[in-house]
This record gives C-alpha cells, sequence and structure tokens, in this order.
C-alpha cells in the first residue's frame, strides 16, 4: 500500500509540475491562444460547428457554483448516510476552502477579464485565476480522491479518477474558447486546484482503504 501511495504521489506531483510549467510558457502566447479558438474574419463567432459551442457552454456550466453544490451536496447525502462523517467534513472543508482562496486570490490579483475576443458566455468577477478551473479541479478531483479511498473496485477506483480528471480539462478549456479567461487564468486555476485537492487527498490517505474487490 505504501509503494501505491509513493506511485500516486509521484503521478500527481508530475501534474502538478507540467500544469504549473506550461502556465508560466503560456504566459507568451495568452492572447494568440484566444484568438486562435475564433474565426479569423470575425472574432465574435468561435471556430467549429454551432452544436460545439452550445455543447461548450454546457460543459462550461459543470464548473458553475450552483452545479458544484448540487453535486456536492448530493455527495455528502450519500456519505452522510453510508456515516462517513470524516469524509463528509473532508469534503466540504476541501470545496468551501476552495472557494474563499479563489475569492481571496481574484481580489489580489485583479486582473480583467479578456478584451481580445469578444466574450459568449457572463463573466462577474476578476479573470485571474478561473474560478470555474479551480473550483471544478478540487471540486472533481477531491470526489475522485474518495472515491480512490473508500471503493473496492480497482478499475472502478481508476474510472473515477479519470473521469475527474476529464471534466477538469473540459470545464478549463472551455472558459477559453468562450472567451471568458485568457489561457493563463486556467492554468493557474488547475494548478492551485490540483495543488489544494492533493493536499486534501494526502489527507484522505489516514482513512482505512477499502479492500479491494479483486483479493
Amino acid at each position: 500500500m505504501e509503494r501505491t501511495r509513493r506511485r500516486k504521489s509521484l503521478v500527481f506531483g508530475l501534474l502538478l509540475l507540467a500544469v504549473g510549467g506550461a502556465w508560466i510558457l503560456g504566459a507568451h502566447f495568452d492572447e494568440q491562444l484566444l484568438r486562435a479558438f475564433r474565426r479569423a474574419d470575425d472574432p465574435a463567432v468561435p471556430v467549429g460547428p454551432v452544436w460545439l459551442h452550445e455543447a461548450a457552454r454546457d460543459v462550461t456550466a459543470l464548473g458553475s457554483w450552483p452545479v458544484l453544490a448540487l453535486v456536492v451536496g448530493a455527495v455528502a447525502g450519500y456519505l452522510a448516510l453510508q456515516r462517513q462523517w470524516r469524509a463528509v467534513l473532508v469534503l466540504f472543508a476541501a470545496v468551501g476552502g476552495a472557494f474563499l482562496l479563489n475569492l481571496l486570490l481574484k481580489g489580489w490579483f485583479e486582473r480583467p477579464r479578456p478584451d481580445v475576443v469578444p466574450a459568449l458566455t457572463h463573466m462577474g468577477t476578476y479573470s485571474f485565476p478561473s474560478g470555474h478551473s479551480l473550483m471544478s479541479a478540487v471540486t472533481y478531483l477531491t470526489l475522485g480522491a474518495l472515491a480512490d479511498r473508500f471503493e473496492p473496485n480497482p478499475r472502478l477506483r481508476t474510472y473515477a479518477v479519470s473521469l475527474a480528471l476529464a471534466i477538469t480539462l473540459l470545464v478549463g478549456t472551455t472558459r477559453v474558447f468562450l472567451g471568458a479567461h485568457y489561457p493563463t487564468d486556467v492554468l493557474a486555476g488547475w494548478t492551485v486546484g490540483l495543488a489544494w485537492a492533493g493536499g486534501w487527498w494526502l489527507a484522505l490517505t489516514r482513512f482505512p482503504q477499502a479492500a479491494s474487490a479483486d483479493s
């Protein structure tokens, strides 16, 4: 089990390093990447078919606070019925702490929203970091960590963590596609979210792990 934990920590660390490195390098390509998602003859129109534009708006909502609140509430209710009170506490602490951290960082940097291309979705607070990217990373990866800790089937554990990473990636990408954030806003959100979720994953390693269904 100790070897498995070290291997997962290494994978997580490499992922965090890759995202952080991309954030630093991406500062030189912020505006170019935003324009790359729009038609050259009309920056108000994104590339791709119309259904892709609608899908991007739907997918980006997976990182909005109403959807995340519903997901967290539903999972917390399930865990409460299972009397997994410490897991409920970790879930609320991870997501609630990330929400406050996001507000603090936005207020600290006060970066304006992109004006390179017209935004195709509602924008409220400051741009840096991307709240959708940060909160989706923390929420879905914490849920993936809970599944990794309490699900006995190793294939389902792998599926849960992979799904959490996929949703986080899609939400962040749609923020750039819709013109709501610079790419570095999203990369910063992913970096902070990965680091925050990773800390709570380490906390979860102190919980008893479910026995493997294959053992």
